[in-house]
């Protein structure tokens, strides 16, 4: 029942820091309230980029959001 109010969502983001984007990622992994399957990516010396699904409920998701733009990221809804 209760994966009947979940969402999945596919989001792109967009790190200019690489620290960054490993920050955001470790606090996103270790939050029990969504799950994070990552389905691209990539890392160079610099910067990040993450394709993901996040499966959540809505304030869920609006977290990840938020989190991601702390964390300088561009954040992108993918269709």
């Amino acid at each position: 029942m209760q994966a009947e109010s979940q969402e999945a969502v596919r989001l792109d983001l967009t790190f200019p820091d690489r620290a960054k984007a490993k920050q955001a990622f470790e606090q996103l992994s270790q939050s029990s309230d969504e799950r994070l399957n990552i389905l691209r990516g990539r890392f160079t010396k610099k910067a990040a980029w993450l394709e993901v699904e996040v499966r959540g409920d809505s304030g869920t998701l609006d977290e990840v959001f938020r989190l991601g733009r702390t964390c300088g990221a561009s954040v992108r809804r993918v269709p």
